[in-house]
């Protein structure tokens, strides 16, 4: 190494003398940062500088005896000094040193906060050693650390000039161009480090992540498909990736509630389906709600609870950047347009997933234009938990342009209907294509959603809650806290599976509302009814056959469609007010009236905060019933606007949904005085209309009665029941105490043509379901349902025999012993509302079998028994506990 010629500005000489000066700059940095050092650092630090220090003083003597000589005989010792230098200070050989200890400064300046200085040691580093590619390549990430997204691509350049091929330093620089929305930039670095082979953890996820807020699932997926620099390898690992995204990893779990089944391979066309959907999606309230207010019910006060949405409810990461704009609307025909092509793909490609959520997304779509731009997006999670979005009002031409989008697919001309009922027919059309797949998923499936390995293990439930012990079937973990196992014990996916499609049930009957089409109703409210009374059975522990039976039993009674001409035909003069319960916002009444006269279709909105929820629950409660009947705004809300019709009607068929099941309609008022002048002569309460079809072809079953007794409390006059069976009809059997056993009853019930039951009846929340206490084991409906034939009358002299859950909100899930004896061929079933009084028991079974086994229908029997009983006590608690299920013909 040359000292050069000390007036050329030789660069051999400045380096040399630059070199030298890094002493000062050390030395600086040690002072300023002398805490941030371990002992180990500062005393190599220390060593480094004192050997600079010690330079210095050699190459200055060394200098000043260079000029003492002679023009010529410098030239003459050139050599010799050279030699002299090279002894002293090998620069080649100090740069890594010199350089590593201004790289450790420069992360200590870093890691105090000194961010200036951070930098300025970043650039001595890179200056003593340029060959490097650490310094430039931590100094980028000081920078992007430091929000400086334009100076670390900077450094990150200086990186790759001496690695092209640095995959850490492409991968950081494509978050510094995804930080400033150069999306084309990043996404090329994110490929070209994936090719570099970048080993972040979960790394193709994490930069799907990334790209998919800002292009959406559907171009991710085209950005990566198309891309010629993947290998095959790079290509699968970042389409899995977004598979992951779609099917709900690490919290994004939106699309997830979307699949029936999870498949560990998945097809391009099938992908691109998905990602449609998901870009949708992404446009739902569940992207933006944070801060919105959503409301919840409180089970012990009957009411709702206010409370803002937390953004730990969300998966807020896929989130579209535009829609946090006030001006922001979603383009419906557009995702209209990208929906349909997804339903030609599904059904090119027999995808039995994909079969229900573009047909649903596509009516809710179409009648959020109509119900309030963002707020109603389509949004298959949430049910209870809904935002209030009273911000984005509906807007009149967004509600046309979807209308004329309709028509324009159609064919054919709709001019004869109004806008609502143009969108309305549409959403229900598919709607009922959603529900149809739904139901030919749950009806075709051979084992329960949440099938597991199970452990048999007798399970006591808690002293006071007048459950009987049961056989669950336990995992080996769910062995170990039997306290755990009393709250959780059965299985919770059938709760979790309606409240994730309930929504398609929900707007099919709201959009076949909007459309004004009567028969589009009954046919959602009944297919509604199906699909809750087959998922009521998802908590029942049966063998797989046994469960299929039950659930074939269900499918053949509900499966039907019946037209308002057959209710009509049916009813004669006569009323049918079905009901449905939805909640957007707070609960609304939804309810169609078949009369002879004609049909009305209305809703009602339950104002919880005016005391309309707490109305209706505690009208199931007979010390709240007056004397004279319910009426005034618990009248409004159920039949508000056809008091008139009811009144009129000598047969009214109710059919209720969800809490209303437990309402006594015959203690209305307007029904109480009809029934006093003689109008209405009977009344029934029916799971669903559905089952109407099937009545006319149920014969009853030859022989005497089935008397079924059992009081261990000792409150339930048996004897007392027995006699007036006994004097009704010629033959009776009796099982009695012991003998009234499941299996003894389950034999006997299809020899005789009416089955008698006086014993206690409960409602039990693991199953969903009613039963009967029996001297062994409890009666379940599943023990009715496996039974070839069963009495065509059924008496239950039975507290809570035939009620549903006391608070399930908005879901039907709940299945009874009048479910499972109409399901199985009965015609008449007779129950209690709540605790049947031995009075009431003896008074109405003397009555009913009187005018029953004199001609009258078994309908207009409990009726006349009703009527009866008031005029003895006005008491609601006494006349009004019987209802009847079934063919009030």
């Amino acid at each position: 190494m040359t000292m050069g010629n000390p007036d050329d500005g030789s660069p051999e000489q400045w380096d040399v003398l630059e070199f030298l000066s890094k002493a000062p700059i050390l030395r600086l940095a040690l002072d300023e940062l002398d805490s941030a050092f371990s002992d180990e650092e500062r005393q190599a630090l220390l060593q480094l500088e004192a050997r600079l220090t010690e330079m210095q003083v050699q190459v200055g003597f060394i200098s000043y005896t260079f000029r003492q000589f002679e023009t010529g005989a410098r030239e003459l010792s050139r050599e010799a000094i050279d030699s002299a230098l090279a002894s002293i200070i090998n620069t080649a050989a100090m740069r890594p040193p010199l350089a590593a200890a201004f790289g450790l400064t420069a992360r200590r300046a870093a890691e105090v906060g000194k961010s200036e200085l951070a930098a300025q040691l970043y650039e001595e580093a890179m200056r003593a050693d340029p060959s490097d590619i650490e310094f430039p390549y931590n100094m980028g990430n000081h920078f992007m650390r430091l929000g400086r997204m334009d100076d670390a691509i900077a450094s990150y350049n200086k990186a790759l000039e001496i690695d092209p091929t640095s995959a850490w330093s492409l991968y950081n620089r494509a978050h510094c161009h995804y930080s400033l929305g150069h999306m084309g930039d990043a996404i090329e670095d994110f490929i070209r480090s994936a090719c570099a082979g970048c080993d972040v953890e979960n790394f193709h996820y994490a930069i799907a992540r990334r790209i998919i807020p800002k292009l959406g699932f559907t171009q991710f997926f085209l950005e990566v498909a198309t891309n010629k620099r993947l290998d095959d390898e790079q290509q699968q690992g970042f389409l899995q990736a977004l598979v992951q995204a779609l099917h709900g990893s690490d919290g994004s779990w939106f699309l997830d509630t979307l699949t029936l089944e999870q498949k560990s391979s998945i097809s391009g066309p099938e992908l691109i389906a998905k990602s449609l959907l998901a870009d949708i999606l992404r446009e739902s309230p569940l992207t933006h709600m944070a801060g919105m207010w959503k409301m919840d019910r409180i089970r012990s006060r009957r009411t709702y609870m206010w409370a803002p949405v937390d953004v730990s409810d969300l998966a807020p990461w896929y989130q579209p950047e535009e829609f946090t704009k006030e001006d922001f609307r979603p383009d419906r025909v557009s995702h209209l347009e990208d929906l349909k092509y997804v339903i030609e793909l599904a059904q090119r490609g027999d995808w039995r997933e994909l079969s229900w959520s573009p047909h649903y997304m596509s009516g809710a779509i179409a009648i959020s234009a109509i119900y309030g731009g963002r707020s109603d997006w389509p949004n298959p999670v949430l049910r209870l938990s809904v935002p209030v979005d009273t911000a984005h009002q509906p807007r009149s031409e967004s509600v046309a342009e979807v209308a004329s989008w309709i028509a324009s697919q159609s064919g054919e001309s709709r001019a004869h209907l109004t806008v609502q009922q143009c969108v309305g027919e549409f959403a229900a059309h598919h709607f009922r294509a959603s529900a149809s797949s739904l139901l030919a998923e749950v009806s075709l499936r051979e084992t329960p959603l949440a099938d597991r390995q199970w452990t048999r293990l007798t399970v006591v439930p808690k002293s006071g809650n007048n459950l009987p012990p049961l056989q669950w079937e336990l995992t080996p973990k769910e062995k170990g806290s039997l306290a755990a196992v009393r709250e959780s014990v059965g299985s919770e996916i059938g709760a979790l599976t309606w409240r994730n499609v309930e929504p398609v049930f929900r707007e099919w009957i709201i959009a076949a509302y909007l459309h004004g089409n009567a028969d589009e109703h009954l046919a959602a409210t009944s297919r509604t009814r199906q699909f809750n009374a087959l998922l009521s059975t998802e908590r029942w522990r049966l063998s797989p056959r046994d469960w299929l039976d039950c659930r074939s039993k269900i499918i053949k009674s509900y499966d039907a469609e019946i037209p308002v001409t057959a209710i009509r035909d049916y009813l004669g003069n006569g009323a049918l007010l079905d009901f449905y319960v939805h909640e957007i916002v707070e609960d609304t009444i939804l309810r169609l009236a078949v009369t002879r006269e004609g049909i009305e279709a209305g809703e009602t909105y339950v104002n919880s905060r005016a005391g309309d929820l707490s109305l209706l629950l505690s009208s199931q409660d007979p010390d709240n019933i007056p004397i004279d009947g319910l009426k005034g705004r618990i009248e409004n809300l159920l039949i508000g606007g056809i008091e008139a019709s009811v009144a009129k009607s000598k047969r009214l068929a109710v059919v209720p949904f969800g809490y209303l099941r437990n309402i006594p309609f015959h203690a209305l008022s307007t029904v109480q005085d009809a029934i006093s002048n003689g109008t209405v002569e009977s009344i029934s309460y029916l799971p669903s209309a559905s089952l109407v079809e099937g009545f006319g072809d149920r014969h009853p079953v030859r022989g005497g009665c089935l008397f079924v007794g059992l009081d261990e409390s000792d409150d339930i006059d048996i004897e007392g029941e027995y006699e007036i069976v006994r004097g009704t009809f010629d033959r009776v059997t009796r099982l009695v105490g012991k003998e009234a056993t499941v299996a003894r009853v389950q034999d006997a019930l299809g020899d005789h043509a009416v089955a008698h039951f006086a014993c206690h009846g409960y409602f039990d929340p693991r199953s969903l379901s009613g039963y009967l206490d029996l001297f062994d084991a409890p009666l379940y409906p599943w023990h009715i349902l496996l039974l070839g034939e069963v009495p065509s009358t059924v008496v239950m002299n039975a507290c809570l025999a035939s009620v549903a859950d006391r608070f399930e909100p908005t879901s039907d899930t709940t299945f009874g012993l009048h479910h499972a004896f109409l399901a199985a061929g009965s015609s008449h079933v007779i129950g209690g509302l709540w605790e049947v009084n031995e009075w009431s028991a003896r008074s109405f079974s003397d009555i009913f079998y009187g005018k029953f086994t004199s001609g009258e229908s078994a309908a207009a029997s409990v009726v006349h028994a009703q009527r009866a009983l008031r005029n003895r006590t006005s008491d609601p608690f006494l006349w009004a506990v019987h209802c009847f299920y079934g063919d009030c013909r």
